[in-house]
C-alpha cells in the first residue's frame, strides 16, 4: 500500500509535527507492508510541480493536515492531484476540522473523510485497517459522506495516554535540521479561553514526567538541535510541572533555547525566585496578556485578571534575562478600539520586547465559533476567519486595529524605532491614534527602516515638531545615512570651526565626530572613518 504525506508549511524554517508524531506509532509490521512518501513544500511553492510530484509517486491514500493558513493552498493543490489520480482517497485532519464538518466535505467531494481531535492513537488502526483492505471510518473522530452521501460524524477523539505516546522524534521523517523543532511536555491546557481550540476542547490536562523530559532533550541535543519551541499552551499553568522543567532546561544551557508561553498572571513566587536563577538568554517567554480589560477577559473565558497580568508582565522584563514579547487580541467581545489603545499604551510603558496585536481568529471548534451570533461576532467565513465586526467595534475600526498591528511590527518591534516609538506614545496623549490615522493612506508592507524612519520623521515633523528630534536622534544611532533629513540638524564637529568642546576623550583623526543641538542640550557621537552604515562608537549626552 502506498502513502504520501502532503507537508505543507507556511515558510521552510517551519515544519509540521503531525506526521512524525502519527507515523511515530505505527508498529515495524505496519512499516514492512506500506511504502510512505512525503512532500514538503510552502505556500510559496509552485503548485504544478508539487502535483506532479505526486502524481509521479501514485499513492492509494493521501493524508495532509489544514489549519487557517495553509487550508486554501492545501486544497488547491490536493484538488490538482485527485484529477491525474482519481482513484486516490484523501484523508484530512488538522484545526480546520473541530468543528462541524458537512458543509466541508460536501463541498469538496474529492476528500474520502475529515478526522477531528488527536490522532495519534487511532492512527495506528486505521492504517491497519487499510492494509486489511477494509479501511474503517467508525473510528472515533472520524467525519465522512457514505455511499448514499449521508453524513455520518463520529464525534471528537482524544489521547487517553499521552505517556504511552512514541516520540515524535523517534520517526524517521521527523526534521531535525529545521531552525527549532516542537516539543510537547504536556497535553490540554487548564485555560477555558473561548477563542482557543484547546481551551474549549480539553477535558483534561496530561503531564510527561521530568524524566522522560530530560531524557528526550539529551536525544534532540545530539542530534544538533539548538531551538525548542515547548508547545504547551500555558507553561505555568501547573506549577509543580513548570518548576521542574525550567530546572532540567538550566542544564541544557549550553547550546539550546527554550520559547515558552507564561501567563503572567499566575506566576507564583516559588516559580518567580526559579525564574531570577534562570541562565540569560536561555528561554524566550511570550506572555499572554490578550486584554487589559477584566470584563473582557470574562467574556473570553480567561483565567486571571489585567492587574496580576501587568504585574507579572513587569516582573518578568525586570529580570532582563530573557526577550519577553506580549500580546493583545483586536476583536475580542467587549473590547472597544479605544480600550486597545489604552492597553497597547500601557504594554508600551512596560517594555516588552515586542507587541503582537492580532485580530481574533474565530476558530472552527472553539466557543466563539459556536456562540459567534449571541456575540455579536462577525467573521471571515473563510480561512483565516478573521472577525469583520464585534458588538465593540465597527469594520472600519477592525481595518484599524489591523493597522496599528503593522505599526506595532514596524515601530514597536524593530529596535531601531522602538525606543523613541516609545518615548513618542509616552509623551504626547494622542500620539497613536493621529498615527493610525495618518497612515490611512499609506501601504505599511514591506516597509524598510530607512523608510519607516523617514514616516516617523514626516508625521512628526506635521504634528508634534517637538518630537522630531526624538526621531533624528533614533535615525542616527541606527547608522542610517546623515545626510538624509531624518538625521535632523547634526553637523560635524571640526577643531577651530565649531566653537564647541568635544566631550570625547582622546580625540583623534580616527574618527569624525557629530553633534545635535536638542531642546535639553546637546549630543555627541563618534563614528570610526572608512566604516559606513554603521551606528556611532560612542554617545555623549550633555
Amino acid at each position: 500500500m502506498r502513502f504520501l504525506w502532503l507537508d505543507i508549511n507556511s515558510s521552510y524554517s517551519h515544519s509540521s509535527l503531525a506526521f512524525p508524531a502519527l507515523e511515530a506509532q505505527l508498529s515495524d509490521n505496519q512499516r514492512e507492508r506500506s511504502c510512505w512518501n512525503i512532500i514538503s513544500a510552502t505556500l510559496k511553492s509552485d503548485k504544478n510541480v508539487i502535483t506532479s510530484e505526486a502524481a509521479s509517486l501514485k499513492p492509494d491514500f493521501i493524508f495532509s493536515t489544514l489549519w487557517l493558513f495553509n487550508s486554501d493552498y492545501s486544497l488547491s493543490v490536493l484538488k490538482r492531484i485527485k484529477s491525474l489520480l482519481p482513484h486516490v482517497s484523501i484523508i484530512l485532519g488538522g484545526p480546520e476540522f473541530l468543528g462541524e464538518n458537512r458543509r466541508f466535505l460536501e463541498t469538496n467531494t474529492e476528500v474520502s473523510a475529515v478526522f477531528r481531535g488527536e490522532a495519534e492513537e487511532m492512527f495506528p488502526h486505521f492504517i491497519q485497517s487499510i492494509l486489511d483492505n477494509n479501511p474503517d471510518f467508525s473510528i472515533p473522530g472520524f467525519c465522512y459522506l457514505n455511499n448514499k452521501s449521508e453524513y455520518k460524524d463520529n464525534g471528537h477523539s482524544s489521547v487517553g495516554d499521552f505517556l504511552s505516546l512514541v516520540p515524535a522524534e523517534y520517526s524517521v521523517f521527523f526534521r531535525f535540521d529545521k531552525p527549532f523543532i516542537q516539543f510537547e511536555t504536556s497535553r490540554g491546557c487548564f485555560n477555558t479561553c473561548a477563542f482557543c481550540v484547546s481551551g474549549s476542547n480539553c477535558s483534561r490536562v496530561q503531564f510527561l514526567p521530568p524524566e522522560i523530559i530530560r531524557q528526550r532533550l539529551i536525544f534532540l541535543k545530539s542530534k544538533g538541535v539548538k531551538d525548542v519551541r515547548i508547545l504547551d499552551r500555558t507553561f505555568n499553568g501547573n506549577e509543580k510541572h513548570a518548576k521542574a522543567l525550567l530546572k532540567i532546561f538550566s542544564d541544557f544551557s549550553a547550546g539550546m533555547k527554550f520559547h515558552l508561553e507564561i501567563h503572567p498572571a499566575i506566576i507564583k513566587e516559588e516559580l518567580r525566585e526559579i525564574l531570577k536563577s534562570m541562565p540569560a538568554d536561555l528561554l524566550h517567554v511570550e506572555a499572554g496578556i490578550q486584554s487589559l480589560d477584566d470584563t473582557v477577559l470574562i467574556k473570553s473565558g480567561r483565567a486571571g485578571n489585567s492587574y496580576n497580568s501587568m504585574e507579572g508582565l513587569k516582573f518578568l522584563l525586570s529580570l532582563k534575562l530573557f526577550e519577553v514579547h506580549a500580546d493583545l487580541i483586536a476583536g475580542l467581545p467587549g473590547y472597544s478600539f479605544n480600550r486597545l489603545l489604552e492597553d497597547y499604551i500601557n504594554l508600551a510603558g512596560t517594555a516588552p520586547d515586542e507587541i503582537q496585536t492580532e485580530l481574533l481568529k474565530v476558530l472552527p471548534g472553539t466557543e466563539f465559533r459556536r456562540n459567534a451570533s449571541e456575540l455579536g461576532l462577525k467573521y471571515s467565513p473563510v480561512p483565516p476567519y478573521e472577525v469583520l465586526q464585534t458588538d465593540c467595534m465597527t469594520p472600519q475600526e477592525m481595518i484599524m486595529a489591523i493597522r496599528l498591528s503593522r505599526i506595532s511590527d514596524i515601530w514597536y518591534n524593530d529596535k531601531r524605532w522602538q525606543g523613541a516609538f516609545r518615548i513618542l506614545i509616552a509623551k504626547y496623549e494622542n500620539f497613536l491614534s493621529r498615527f493610525i490615522d495618518y497612515l490611512s493612506d499609506v501601504s505599511l508592507s514591506l516597509i524598510k527602516p530607512e523608510r519607516a524612519g523617514s514616516i516617523l520623521f514626516d508625521f512628526c515633523s506635521c504634528f508634534f515638531p517637538d518630537g522630531k528630534e526624538i526621531v533624528s536622534h533614533a535615525w542616527i544611532v541606527s547608522g542610517l545615512a546623515l545626510n538624509k533629513k531624518p538625521a535632523g540638524n547634526i553637523r560635524k564637529w571640526e577643531i577651530g570651526f565649531s566653537g564647541l568642546i568635544n566631550p570625547f576623550d582622546n580625540i583623534t583623526d580616527e574618527y569624525s565626530y557629530y553633534y545635535l543641538e536638542v531642546s535639553s542640550g546637546i549630543i555627541w557621537y563618534s563614528f570610526r572613518k572608512g566604516l559606513k552604515n554603521l551606528p556611532p562608537e560612542n554617545t555623549i549626552i550633555k
